[in-house]
Formats: C-alpha cells, sequence, structure tokens
C-alpha cells in the first residue's frame, strides 16, 4: 500500500534552514542546501539505517566531528539553531526515505534559477558533492550488492559523478568509462532528472524491493516542474572528496 507522501518543508522553514546553514563558519565547512539534501539521500540510501548521532554531526562539521561537549555555541550555531537544523534535517530524511522507499519521485534541492543551465549545473554538482560526502563516510551503500549488481552501481553512479569537474575528483576507471559513454544531457532538466533516476537505481540495489511487487523495476519520470528552496548564488561547499 503507498504511504500518503509526508508534507515537505514549507517556504518559510526552507529559508530558515538556508539561513542556519550560512550562519556555520566557512572554516567548519558547512554545507548549502543543494549539498544538504544529496548528503542526506546518500544517508538514505544506505542499507541499514545510519543513526542520527554519525550523520547529524556532518551538519556543522566538514568532517563529522561531533558537537564539543557542554559546548553552548559552535561553528556560529547556538544550542537552539543546532537542534533547530537537526529538525528540518530530520523531516527532510524521512521525505526522501519514503520517496525511496515507494519508489517516487522527489524533486532535489537545487540552489538555482531553473531556467540557466549554468547556475542549475553548478547546484547540481554541489548535490553530488553532498552525496559523496555520504558515501565516503558512510561505506554501505558502495558495497551493496557485490559483484552481481557491480555494473549497475557503476552505471547509476555514472549519472552523477558526470556532473562533477573530473579534476575534483578521482574515479574507478571503469566508472570514468561509463561517464565517458554517456550521451551528454540534452535540457536543464535532464540535469535534474539524473539525480532522482540514479537514486532509485541505486535503491534498487541496497534497498531491493521483493519481486512481484509493483514497485519492483519501476522509476518514475519526472512530473512537473523541480521545487525547492530559495534560490541562492552562495557557493556550494563542502567540495567533491572522490567517488
Amino acid at each position: 500500500m503507498t504511504e500518503a507522501p509526508l508534507p515537505p518543508l514549507d517556504d518559510d522553514a526552507l529559508q530558515r534552514l538556508d539561513d542556519l546553514l550560512q550562519r556555520i563558519t566557512p572554516d567548519d565547512g558547512a554545507f548549502d542546501l543543494s549539498a544538504l539534501d544529496g548528503f542526506l539521500v546518500g544517508v538514505a540510501l544506505q542499507p541499514r539505517p545510519v543513526p542520527p548521532a554519525q550523520w547529524l554531526p556532518f551538519l556543522h562539521d566538514a568532517d563529522g566531528r561531533p558537537w564539543p561537549e557542554g559546548a553552548r555555541s559552535h561553528a556560529g550555531l547556538n544550542l537552539a539553531q543546532r537542534d533547530e537544523l537537526a529538525r528540518s534535517a530530520h523531516q527532510r530524511l524521512a521525505q526522501l526515505q519514503q520517496a525511496i522507499r515507494e519508489r517516487q519521485w522527489f524533486d532535489p534541492w537545487l540552489m538555482a534559477d531553473p531556467e540557466d543551465e549554468d547556475d542549475l549545473g553548478g547546484a547540481v554538482a554541489a548535490w553530488v558533492a553532498g552525496f559523496s560526502v555520504a558515501t565516503n563516510a558512510f561505506e554501505g551503500l558502495l558495497s551493496a550488492g557485490g559483484s552481481a549488481k557491480a555494473q549497475q552501481m557503476v552505471d547509476a553512479l555514472a549519472l552523477l559523478y558526470r556532473h562533477l569537474d573530473p579534476d575534483d575528483v578521482d574515479l574507478e576507471p571503469e566508472l570514468q568509462d561509463a561517464i565517458e559513454a554517456l550521451e551528454p544531457p540534452m535540457q536543464a532538466e535532464d540535469l535534474v532528472e539524473d539525480l532522482v533516476c540514479a537514486t532509485l537505481l541505486l535503491a534498487d540495489i541496497s534497498q531491493p524491493v521483493k519481486t512481484g511487487s509493483a514497485k519492483a523495476g519501476t522509476h518514475p519520470r519526472r512530473a512537473g516542474p523541480a521545487g525547492g528552496p530559495p534560490r541562492s548564488k552562495k557557493p556550494a561547499r563542502p567540495p567533491a572528496r572522490g567517488g
């Protein structure tokens, strides 16, 4: 039975989340909204749930170091702001987990003008960089499926990592070959579709649906204009750390 979609964060909540992320000191390597969304997808795709104590620190520290014990403020946030940031991330994660479980389209958070392909491309790259942070920190996804699913894994990752500057990542030869074999995106909406399709392809590996289920092997196409957070020109952080 298909679950009723969880309500997304409204515009005010997204603006508040954006404000909180921008308060985090640059030296601590905060995400922007696009990178945060990619990171949360990387968390949601793990074969086993990642405890919040393991993924929450990445919201305020690029290396995932925990909030200092007893500290009333850290990385540009006070305790109330840290907790508000965590609540918003939990809400988005639950929404993403539901979309993945149901194999449903979701609108990636992309801090870009959807009519500006260059601007959108930068936001997509930030999203993939955030995803890469999660897959480097939590290795269950990339080891899921074993050799039987290795080519499927490569094909899905190619849809994502083709959006990163090759000079910023160190890719395995088979992944680089898969990227080079892809046709370039024809229009801006193809960039968004890459993110969602790759997510659901990876879900088939790390969280397979039982054979015979109505959801097995079905991947929805883009239903309408990509929704998302307020537009911003703030540079995406953190940089990609490898594939």
